[in-house]
């Protein structure tokens, strides 16, 4: 099954910020057991995040980077 609105999302991913040195530093993590889950379309994530997730199938590897503009 595809990501698409309205569906219900579960997810593992790594959040790393980057500083002005291009050093990144992890701050959070969300892992199989304690996966994020969300409804997608409607979740008031950041557009940027729900656009880069559009699309993906259960069990795909992806990597992306949101800017601080595109954030909250």
């Amino acid at each position: 099954m595809k990501i698409e609105e309205n569906k219900v999302v579960s997810l593992t991913y790594e959040l790393r910020v980057t500083d002005e040195e291009g050093e990144a530093t992890l701050v959070e993590t969300a892992d199989e057991e304690n996966p994020m889950v969300f409804l997608f379309g409607v979740s008031g994530l950041p557009e940027k995040f729900e656009q880069e997730l559009e699309g993906k199938a259960a069990g795909e590897s992806f990597k992306f980077t949101v800017s601080a503009e595109e954030g909250y």
